[in-house]
């Protein structure tokens, strides 16, 4: 599930979807928000590749409303047993976002309740929320996002320890 925003590329993702046999039933209308698209402006030369020259954003990251956290919650408790896995992608758009009071918001501690282990959930989280996914199935951060979440970058540092340290600290 997720949440798209209002405006002309709405209808074009969820079309998109439609056509394509993925259900959209899990997907949250949130009008106060742009549905999220990139735009990549690219370079091409003869006989080279084309490249990236710059992408243009247009996004929110504000953290969704106790409404919608709890709309996602009923969604996902009415489906959770029909399903094999779960795979979390946090682009830090909102979805798993603290709210300002800096309590988590619901989502991925009540998934992780909720499951208890007997569903493997998968997470590709922003290092600024990985904690909050302490405990689940798999954790695939990129090289980067590892050295994020622990806090290190020492030039002697193989990934290998920080792999290791990464999955002490989340519990995985």
């Amino acid at each position: 599930c997720g949440v798209i925003g209002n405006g002309e590329y709405r209808a074009t993702l969820l079309d998109l979807l439609e056509k394509n046999g993925i259900a959209t039933e899990g997907i949250l209308l949130d009008e106060t928000r742009p549905t999220t698209v990139k735009t990549r402006f690219m370079a091409t030369e003869q006989d080279h590749p084309s490249y990236q020259l710059l992408r243009l954003d247009r996004e929110s990251r504000k953290p969704l409303g106790e409404d919608q956290i709890r709309w996602i919650i009923d969604y996902v408790d009415r489906i959770i047993n029909s399903v094999d896995a779960v795979a979390c992608s946090d682009y830090n758009k909102g979805m798993f976002l603290v709210n300002d009071n800096k309590q988590v918001l619901g989502v991925a501690n009540w998934l992780l309740y909720k499951t208890k282990g007997r569903i493997p959930i998968v997470v590709a989280p922003k290092p600024a929320n990985a904690e909050h996914f302490s405990g689940s199935s798999l954790i695939v951060p990129n090289q980067q996002e590892a050295r994020d979440i622990v806090k290190s970058y020492g030039v002697g540092d193989d990934i290998d320890s920080v792999a290791i340290r990464v999955l002490k600290k989340l519990y995985c």
